[in-house]
């Protein structure tokens, strides 16, 4: 099949979902109407009803839980931290098979850059590095929104580019050269710049 062929139904394919998931076109679209007769609502007033639904659903889809935190005491989430982002990228590149040259190559992330994170605890990437780490260690989106949430970073659904990291990721896409390439078409910064 032609290249462009390819690709042109690709990003057709990515049009499509942000089209479904992108949050703020949403959010704008229901302001703007008048009645919904379904609900007999104005836009205003089912916004304010939907909004509470996404929230709930947003909480579930970014697996974010939700603690009791009134009964912790600070010395206990100080001395009981969760895995680091660094921790978590060592395990998951041994969990995988996979050899830390060949994750920071395909990652296209510098030796010295990944040889700072395997060697401090405490290395916080960059939003991008993150991504381009998750995309090299051929991670679900459930495993990179836990890993870019242990550098304090989520995909929303309320941006494009993240929308279609989502994407690649949600389709078992790990081409990087493809998904930057993806991010320019649609007006977005790719991910290697």
């Amino acid at each position: 099949m032609n290249t462009s062929k390819t690709k042109n139904k690709l990003y057709d394919s990515i049009e499509e979902y942000i089209e479904r998931n992108y949050y703020s076109e949403k959010v704008e679209k229901m302001k703007a109407r008048r009645y919904d007769s379904f609900y007999g609502l104005s836009g205003m007033s089912l916004l304010n009803t939907v909004s509470q639904e996404y929230d709930e659903a947003s909480e579930q889809l970014n697996h974010t839980p939700s603690y009791n935190r009134a009964g912790r005491r600070l010395e206990d989430v100080v001395n009981n931290p969760e895995e680091s982002f660094s921790n978590m990228v060592l395990r998951l590149i041994d969990e995988k098979g996979l050899s830390d040259v060949e994750v920071y190559k395909k990652a296209g992330i510098d030796r010295r850059v990944f040889s700072r994170l395997r060697s401090r605890n405490d290395y916080q990437p960059s939003r991008n590095t993150g991504i381009l780490l998750a995309m090299a260690m051929n991670l679900s989106l459930d495993e990179a929104i836990d890993l870019l949430g242990k550098a304090g970073y989520t995909l929303s659904h309320s941006s494009r580019s993240d929308l279609i990291v989502r994407y690649f990721l949600e389709n078992d896409n790990h081409d990087i050269l493809l998904l930057d390439e993806a991010l320019v078409h649609f007006g977005e910064r790719a991910l290697t710049e």
